[in-house]
């Protein structure tokens, strides 16, 4: 099917650039009328590299699975992920809140004893 299937070295510059449109057509027949996407390997890369991250893989593990020589590039990674989930703010606001949660039902309880 691919040209990589054909023979096992890298392919030439125009092969792949065959390749890449061919994929991009496929994936473009899939969206609704009008609607553009820009797609790049990037976006594939980028993908892959966030898996193991939600997937709760080991930092190093990651580090293998992608291919990093830097423990630093996986963490930059990582990092940047971490931020975007969920800022210092919300996880604090949220830790408070069950702190006084736990409080409101410690109350509650001496109130049943007494």
């Amino acid at each position: 099917m691919f040209e990589m299937d054909k023979r096992p070295e890298l392919m030439t510059k125009s092969s792949f650039r065959k390749f890449w449109n061919s994929i991009k057509r496929v994936l473009h027949l899939e969206l609704p009328v009008g609607e553009t996407l820009e797609l790049t390997t990037r976006v594939f890369r980028y993908n892959y590299a966030t898996m193991p991250y939600y997937a709760g893989v080991d930092l190093k593990e990651a580090q293998r699975l992608l291919g990093h020589s830097k423990i630093t590039i996986t963490l930059e990674i990582y990092t940047a992920l971490n931020t975007k989930q969920s800022n210092s703010a919300e996880r604090l606001e949220e830790y408070l809140a069950k702190v006084y949660n736990l409080y409101q039902k410690e109350e509650q309880q001496k109130q049943l004893i007494f």
